[in-house]
C-alpha cells in the first residue's frame, strides 16, 4: 500500500543521510568559489557591519534606505532599531525620539518584535540625553 512505499522511502532517505554524514559530505567548490555564489550583502547587512565597526555615521544612509525599501517588513524593524542606535551614538537624541514617535508600536511592552527591548532602551537613553542637552 501507499503507507508502506512512503515508509520505505523515508527509511532509504534516512540511510542515505547517515551514509553522507559518516563519509563526510564535502563540496568540490573552494571557499572562494562558494563565496562567489552567495548573493551580495544587503544594505541592512552592510549597515549593521558598519555599526559593529563603530562607523555609525556611515551606516545611517544605508539604514534609511533599508527602511525605505521595507522588504521584508521584519528587516525594516531591524533597520529602525539600528538607525536609532546610530542616532544615539552620533549624539542625535532628538532624531531617536522623532523616529519612535512615528513607530510607537516598537516601544510597546507587549510588542512581538524582539527588537522592541533594544528600542525601549535606546529611546529611554535618548530621552535622558535630550534632557541633558536642554539643561544650561
Amino acid at each position: 500500500g501507499l503507507g508502506t512505499r512512503y515508509g520505505m522511502r523515508m527509511i532509504n532517505a534516512y540511510f542515505v543521510f547517515l551514509l553522507l554524514a559518516a563519509v563526510g559530505f564535502s563540496s568540490d567548490l573552494s571557499l572562494a568559489e562558494q563565496r562567489k555564489l552567495q548573493p551580495p550583502p544587503t544594505d541592512l547587512e552592510r549597515a549593521i557591519d558598519l555599526v559593529h565597526e563603530g562607523q555609525h555615521r556611515q551606516a545611517i544612509p544605508l539604514l534609511r534606505k533599508a527602511i525605505d525599501d521595507d522588504r521584508p517588513f521584519g528587516s525594516s524593524v531591524t533597520a529602525i532599531r539600528w538607525l536609532a542606535e546610530c542616532y544615539l551614538k552620533t549624539n542625535q537624541p532628538q532624531k531617536v525620539v522623532e523616529l519612535f514617535e512615528k513607530k510607537p508600536w516598537l516601544l510597546d511592552e507587549k510588542s512581538r518584535w524582539k527588537e522592541s527591548v533594544d528600542c525601549r532602551r535606546i529611546h529611554k537613553q535618548a530621552q535622558i540625553d535630550l534632557e541633558k542637552q536642554r539643561k544650561p
